[in-house]
């Protein structure tokens, strides 16, 4: 088919051209003197040949052309699987980097958590300490106004006479009797 081809195109082809060579005036070329001579092709079977490979290679053209279509179009398919199997690889690698990242930095609030909760501990037992000293100051110094008090108290009892019977009750009379200011002398004496 081929050799057919390449019988029928040398044969359609131009078979005498003549280009008569034009005089140069001034670097320019002069057109009105130049002309140029095609020879016809001889025969109407040959432009029937012609015509009828030109048809049959435009019918070949087109088959071929839709095939190269349907081709393409099968591989720009199988292009974009590929693009969006790797773009699903990618968004997995990133799903897989993102959850590491998150366990990572969900470890680090722990860790984190753990040691404020270390932190505060240590406050809570420095302030609990503080406190226990506070309270026992507090106590030692209340402890030394109670005694104070009892001393200033049991002073000032030592000016009253005291009645034998529960509750005892002190009293103080106008007029004391001699067995009362020896009472009242004793218990002065006992006082601190």
């Amino acid at each position: 088919m081929d050799e057919r081809r390449e019988e029928l195109s040398a044969k359609s082809t131009v078979q005498n051209v003549k280009i008569s060579e034009a005089p140069i005036l001034d670097g320019k070329v002069n057109n009105e003197d130049s002309h140029m001579e095609i020879d016809q092709p001889e025969g109407s079977m040959e432009e029937d040949d012609h015509r009828q490979v030109k048809e049959k290679n435009t019918s070949e053209n087109s088959v071929e052309q839709k095939r190269g279509r349907r081709m393409f179009g099968a591989l720009l398919g199988t292009l974009g699987k590929f693009q969006q199997e790797s773009e699903r690889e990618q968004k997995s690698a990133r799903k897989v980097k993102r959850a590491e990242l998150e366990e990572k930095l969900a470890k680090r609030r722990e860790q984190e958590l753990q040691e404020l909760e270390k932190q505060e501990k240590i406050e809570a037992e420095i302030l609990e300490s503080r406190l226990q000293e506070q309270r026992k100051v507090a106590l030692d110094e209340l402890e030394l106004d109670r005694n104070d008090l009892k001393k200033v108290l049991d002073n000032k009892k030592s000016y009253y006479l005291r009645t034998k019977t529960q509750p005892s009750l002190f009293y103080r009379p106008y007029y004391l009797l001699p067995s009362q200011r020896t009472q009242l002398e004793q218990m002065k004496s006992e006082a601190p």
